[in-house]
C-alpha cells in the first residue's frame, strides 16, 4: 500500500490546560459527608430543587481539599441523564483523586431508585479504572440526604 504524503490535511490539536484559582495549600477541606452535603446544598438553585433533578460532582485532591464543584446535568421531574465520561473528564482535567457526586429527588424522597443504584455501581467501576476514588453518592433534599457510603451500598474495595 502506497501512502500519499503530498495530500494536505488538518489534524486538530488538543491542549490540556488547568488554571486553578486557589493554591492547593489554601483549599477548603471536605472532612465529612455532612460538609459535602453543605457544599452541594449551597450550590443548588432553591427555586428548582423541588422541580428538576440535577446531578453535580465535587472534585477533591488526595487530602480531600476541594478543587471545585460542577453541575453535570439537569433533567426533568423524575430523571437526569448522567454521562460518566463527563464526570471522569472533569475529574481528570482538574487532577482530582477523589470525587463525591450528588443529585436531588424533587419528590423529597431520598431513597435510591434502581437507576440510582445502577449508576453508582457503574460510576464506581469506572472511577477505579482511572484510579479516582468515588467517596460517596448523595441523594439530597434541602434538609436531608441519603449517603450510599453510610448505607453500606458503596465500598472502597
Amino acid at each position: 500500500m502506497v501512502v500519499n504524503t503530498r495530500r494536505s490535511f488538518q489534524v486538530p490539536e488538543i491542549i490540556l490546560k488547568y488554571l486553578p484559582k486557589v493554591a492547593p495549600g489554601q483549599r477548603e477541606t471536605c472532612n465529612s459527608i455532612d460538609y459535602a452535603f453543605g457544599c452541594f446544598i449551597r450550590s443548588w438553585n432553591t427555586a428548582e430543587i423541588f422541580l428538576l433533578e440535577e446531578f453535580k460532582v465535587l472534585l477533591l485532591d488526595h487530602s480531600a481539599g476541594i478543587i471545585g464543584l460542577s453541575s453535570i446535568g439537569k433533567g426533568g421531574r423524575t430523571s437526569v441523564v448522567v454521562d460518566i465520561r463527563m464526570i471522569l473528564l472533569l475529574a481528570i482535567k482538574a487532577m482530582a483523586t477523589k470525587i463525591i457526586v450528588a443529585h436531588n429527588h424533587p419528590s423529597g424522597n431520598i431513597r435510591p431508585s434502581r437507576a440510582d443504584i445502577r449508576l453508582t455501581d457503574q460510576l464506581n467501576k469506572a472511577c477505579k479504572i482511572v484510579e479516582i476514588e468515588l467517596v460517596d453518592h448523595l441523594i439530597i433534599a434541602p434538609d436531608k440526604f441519603f449517603s450510599f457510603r453510610e448505607d453500606g451500598s458503596l465500598s472502597i474495595t
